[in-house]
């Protein structure tokens, strides 16, 4: 026998050749039971085709087979499966997911609790107590801002000094901060040291049994309310908040410092200090941000409060931020179902704890649970204190949640883990460039559905110099501009928002009264109407100087009393000796006005609380001019013989001796009681009726709202008296213009539903815009308060006086100028019908400087404008494919042809195109045509042109709590949408319910706070300034009357589905359309791809569909393009009653619903 040969047969398993083959012969593709089993028979058979040949199902050998097939397929599977979990992408098992982040220093969230402020309500102790005026105070309830107990302030501060600690009774807080833009302070109570570290109670909120745990508070640095480190040894404490809106305020009070949860504590002893020892806290639901670490005395009182090492990347118990004098430090790892573990340091880098140590936890519900206002109400915790004796009494105090607190926050899920550990690492943690503000805030927080970061202003500005910010929202504007255009706007209607607001169940018609028609009164617009066009109605149809005071007969002075030279009180007379020798006021000059005017003079009669009256010193060429509000009067006018002060007080001090030329009537915005029930009456009969108002009413020598019932109105031509009784008009059918506001009657949709009404209303804009140079910003939420009047300052618009007067524009050769400055306050901004918000205009108003709901010169806009001049614009189409209206000299206003260019006859109103008469459509001042391709319009206003500029200056103030470091140089604007305000978005359409209720967007303070985190992770360059996402609702009756919509839909032959099915799938594309994973705020929506998507889901049933606008002005395309603002997200609102099933598209039903205008888009 060979060597080789001996070889082989003696050490076989170790002969290469052998090995190669049998390897070469196997097959690794083989995982599961049929094919390993395959592969083993088919290697048997090659190898050993002799030695087995038994491969019966009932032979042992083949049950070996199997039974070997059957294990490595297990193996496999289990193989496979734990390679799986060492990937990120691909493990399943919430612990591998958590050791895999680990490898990144990502630390996964655990449930955030949500934390906030319960308002005290009532307040009582067992302490015998009095207050000022000796009423006994034990036990008795105080209840806050207690409208049926006018000593109820005296008796809560009572009670609270003698619960306070005596170094902080009211008025000297133990901290205090801004917070919010509210003064905000902390009170300690003199509290018992032998009570509990939290006051817990339970209670169901919307079903959900929830724990409350009421901690101790304090103020952060960065200024914010936080927890303090439970300790039973410390006392609890109020918080007490200021908003300066009255005790009324939700916001105005005493409150208390709450946290959902259950607070747990273990205690352990530690005889040696190990390095790097783990605790491990077996419970589920441990919140994050709740885990403290105390050493505690054998009384359980903490000697040592450790601190927590930042979760940041990088930081652990070796390397971390912290101070190097820190060394009582410890950190929390997040395990399997919100348990944790607690790590301490090594003993070099950190202490490592020995003796007696405490760790407190909370468990919280870890479900993100939103805690709606009044949901938790009177609840009632006691407190044990000692009062300024040291006697040891009982304070029981009711809480209330009285705000919305939305910042819980449920525990990474596993896919949101996946995603965000990722992007974390890839941004190390830090927010520096674009992309990180994009992506590293959704690592952050579970409440961020969908965000985006803007950088609102470049790196480039010094830090030394305050920053410029062009868009107004952090930097207030002072500019000055000469292109301005001011014009009147007639065409005003209520927003849908407000529309929608008016139409009201009938239920109630105090409601009604109180709470819908009440607020229409008060509308800027409607103000100024009554100035201007309701003005100029009476003066046509009276006389022309029904507000003039005659130069001759109705030659009236002021004469101050008792304080001679000016004052604001004082009486009214004609002549030249108002004042006898003994000091007392000449009855035969004093002149009687309001309820008792002198003779049959009228205009004395408009003088009245509320009365604007212009004083001058001469009335033809006046070098003084001053408007003053009527505050009140007496006697009518007179002076009794005991009386030392003026019977008539204005808002203003008046030089004696002024004239008044000018008497307007106030507009009157609350109803008194029997016009409120006149109006109750009308309603219950179920009619239409319009509502007007007399400025004196000939009859009652006062101001009134009368009725004006169905049969009389008219709801088409522009407003006039001349057929109103009331104003002295003739009574015919169907034509009193008079109306102020108009109710529509709406009948019941069916037996289980309720009449509605309707409200409109008259008004005015006037409209401020700037061709090019300037651009404003306004938002009406933005409200700075003048720390020296106490009251709002506001953007206002100057006309300065080196601009001509209102002569210029019958005279261009004119040179007088104005005699002063005239000053606008802006009311609005100025948004287009398709909700695009135009920052060359902006809405004004004359200036109510006072904010006593009057305007300071009513009639300011006369000095600058008429009612004859017109001012034209003309349409083009910008780079983005929008079309846009500018001023333009291509239209000449004439009173008569001369049949060249295009030209506006003034006494028809009517455009002309050459001579030839173009369709022209509109009504009182603003009227437009359409020649060609392109829109002409007109309004009644003044426009600057190259021989007369129009200066002006524009002033925006800016939000103190917008305002920024100057020495920070990127302003980023994060734009986020809250998970929990979209999951109640989409509550409120899948119930159908009105766009009254649609829900309120969290505000920047909210938002902010539930971000608070993103500030350590901001560069120090840096400023985060957040902004909530709005929505653009479509298509459905929610939406703004612009974007509603039905869809048209043509069946293919042979379709499948019943008419219903495909208006229920139809409606479903369109919302799987609209998703927010498919938009980005800002975006464009067009109609041929949503088409295309719905034609692409029932190819099979649907052979077109149209889109056809709701509203009765619209144009072929109006909906085919709409542009979103950059805060806003498309949202459709379409149901299955806005899709229309048709045999075919014809002329009809591709027009719109409302005319006969085809309006009409669609495949």
């Amino acid at each position: 026998m060979s060597q080789i040969v001996r070889q082989n047969n003696l050490f076989s398993a170790e002969d290469w050749q052998t090995i190669y083959r049998t390897f070469s012969q196997a097959d690794f593709k083989a995982y599961d039971y049929d094919s390993i089993r395959d592969s083993m028979l088919n290697y048997i058979q090659i190898n050993y085709p002799e030695d087995f040949n038994d491969y019966i199902a009932s032979s042992e050998f083949i049950a070996i087979i199997d039974l070997l097939a059957f294990l490595g397929q297990s193996l496999a599977f289990r193989t496979d499966l734990n390679s799986r979990e060492n990937f990120l992408d691909t493990a399943e098992r919430r612990d591998s997911i958590i050791r895999l982040t680990k490898l990144i220093n990502y630390r996964p969230k655990r449930n955030v609790p949500a934390r906030g402020l319960l308002k005290i309500t009532k307040i009582k102790t067992n302490e015998p107590l009095q207050d000022s005026s000796g009423n006994e105070l034990t036990n008795a309830n105080i209840n806050w801002n207690d409208a049926n107990n006018t000593d109820w302030y005296d008796q809560w501060l009572t009670i609270c000094n003698s619960v306070f600690n005596a170094t902080n009774k009211f008025g000297t807080p133990t901290k205090a901060a801004t917070i919010s833009s509210i003064k905000t302070e902390i009170y300690n109570l003199n509290s018992s040291t032998s009570q509990s570290a939290v006051k817990n109670f339970s209670q169901s909120v919307d079903g959900v049994d929830t724990s409350i745990d009421v901690v101790k508070a304090d103020i952060h640095k960065n200024g914010y309310l936080y927890e303090r480190s439970p300790d039973t040894s410390e006392a609890y404490n109020f918080i007490y908040r200021n908003d300066n809106q009255g005790f009324g305020s939700v916001d105005t009070g005493f409150f208390m410092y709450f946290k959902e949860g259950d607070l747990g504590f273990q205690d352990y002893t530690f005889s040696n200090p190990l390095p790097n020892r783990t605790i491990d806290l077996e419970f589920t639901n441990i919140n994050d941000i709740d885990v403290w670490v105390q050493k505690i005395n054998t009384n359980g009182v903490p000697t040592e409060k450790w601190e927590a090492v930042p979760g940041l990347f990088g930081q652990n118990t070796i390397y971390n931020s912290l101070a190097l004098n820190t060394r009582n430090i410890f950190a929390v790892n997040s395990k399997n179902n919100d348990q944790v573990s607690v790590l301490f340091s090594d003993g070099n880098f950190g202490n490592a704890p020995k003796g007696s140590f405490r760790i407190y936890y909370r468990r919280s519900n870890g479900a993100g649970q939103l805690l709606k206002k009044d949901r938790i109400k009177n609840q009632e915790i006691s407190i044990k204190y000692l009062n300024a004796n040291g006697q040891e009494y009982t304070a029981t105090v009711s809480l209330t949640l009285a705000s919305t607190v939305s910042n819980s926050q449920a525990a990474e899920t596993d896919a949101d883990i996946k995603n965000n550990a990722p992007k974390s690492f890839y941004t190390q943690d830090r927010m520096v460039n674009a992309e990180d503000y994009n992506i590293f805030p959704l690592t952050q927080s579970t409440t961020i559905q969908k965000m985006k970061a803007l950088n609102k202003t470049h790196i480039g500005h010094s830090r030394y110099i305050d920053i410029n910010d062009p868009t107004g929202t952090v930097k207030s504007v002072n500019v000055f501009g000469e292109d301005g255009v001011l014009y009147k706007n007639p065409n005003f209607t209520l927003s849908t928002e407000e529309i929608t607001g008016t139409i009201v169940d009938t239920t109630s018609y105090t409601y009604i009264i109180e709470n819908v028609l009440a607020p229409l009164l008060k509308k800027i617009q409607l103000q100024n109407f009554y100035f201007d066009t309701y003005k100029t109605a009476i003066e046509s149809g009276h006389d022309a100087n029904q507000f003039t005071m005659n130069l001759v007969a109705q030659k009236i002075l002021w004469q101050p009393f008792a304080v001679a030279g000016t004052s604001n009180t004082g009486f009214f007379y004609i002549g030249n000796a108002p004042i006898t020798n003994t000091g007392r006021p000449n009855e035969a000059q004093l002149i009687t006005v309001y309820n008792n005017p002198n003779g049959s003079d009228e205009k004395l009669g408009f003088i009245r609380p509320g009365t604007k009256l212009e004083f001058v010193d001469d009335y033809t060429s006046p070098t003084t001019t001053t408007w003053a509000t009527v505050v009140s009067i007496s006697n009518d006018g007179t002076i009794l013989s005991n009386e030392t002060t003026g019977s008539i007080v204005l808002d203003q001090s008046i030089t004696a001796g002024l004239k008044v030329r000018k008497i307007l009537p106030n507009l009157r915005t609350k109803l008194n009681a029997s016009e409120k029930s006149a109006i109750q009456t009308e309603m219950e009969k179920g009619v239409d009726f319009g509502i007007g108002f007399h400025y004196r009413d000939a009859s009652t020598k006062a101001e009134k709202w009368y009725l004006i019932s169905d049969d009389y109105i008219d709801l088409t031509n522009n407003f006039g008296i001349t057929h109103n009784q009331s104003h002295g008009g003739s009574t015919t059918l169907a034509a009193d213009t008079s109306w102020l506001i108009y109710a529509n009657y709406i009948p019941a949709a069916d037996s289980a539903s309720n009449p509605k009404y309707e409200f409109k209303i008259r008004g005015l804009d006037y409209v401020f815009e700037s061709d090019q140079e300037v651009r404003f910003y306004y938002v009406p939420e933005y409200k700075n308060i003048d720390s020296a009047t106490g009251k709002a300052v506001k953007d206002t618009i100057e006309l300065l006086d080196i601009n001509k007067d209102v002569s210029v524009l019958s005279n261009p050769s004119s040179t007088t100028k104005l005699k002063s400055k005239i000053t606008f306050s802006v009311s609005d901004s100025y948004v287009e019908t398709d909700g695009f918000v135009d920052t060359k205009k902006i809405k004004i108003t004359n200036m109510d400087s006072d904010d006593d709901g009057m305007p300071d010169n009513p009639v300011a806009h006369e000095d600058v404008i008429n009612n004859t001049n017109n001012i034209f614009f003309v349409s083009y189409e910008d780079y983005d494919g929008y079309t846009y209206y500018k001023t333009t000299t291509g239209v000449t206003a004439v009173s008569s042809l001369t049949n060249t260019g295009i030209e506006f006859l003034t006494s028809t109103n009517k455009f002309y195109s050459a001579g030839v008469l173009q369709t022209t459509t509109g009504a009182d001042g603003n009227y437009q045509a359409t020649i060609g391709t392109t829109t002409y319009k007109s309004f009644i206003g003044r426009a600057f042109n190259t021989a007369n500029k129009f200066y002006f200056q524009y002033r925006h103030s800016a939000p103190r709590d917008q305002r920024i470091d100057p020495s920070v140089s990127n302003i980023m604007e994060l734009v986020v949408l809250q998970s929990d305000y979209y999951t109640n978005v989409l509550n409120w359409n899948s119930s159908g319910d009105t766009l009254a209720n649609f829900p309120i967007a969290p505000t920047s303070q909210e938002i902010k706070n539930n971000l608070v985190e993103l500030e350590k992770y901001k560069s120090i360059s840096d400023q985060l300034v957040y902004t909530s996402a709005s929505f653009k609702l479509l298509f459905g009756s929610t939406a703004d009357e612009v974007n509603q919509a039905i869809f048209r839909v043509v069946k293919v032959m042979g379709s499948t589905y019943t008419d219903n099915q495909v208006k229920t799938e139809v409606v479903r594309a369109i919302n799987a359309y609209f998703r927010i994973t498919n938009w980005d705020f800002g975006d464009t929506f067009y109609y041929s791809e949503l088409a295309a998507y719905i034609h692409r889901q029932l190819s099979a049933q649907i052979s077109s569909v149209v889109i056809v606008p709701k509203d009765a002005e619209a144009k072929f395309g109006d909906l085919f393009q709409i542009k979103a603002a950059s805060s806003e997200l498309f949202f459709s609102t379409a149901s299955v009653d806005d899709v229309e099933i048709v045999s075919g598209l014809t002329g009809a039903n591709l027009r719109s619903t409302g005319s006969s205008s085809s309006g009409g888009s669609g495949y």
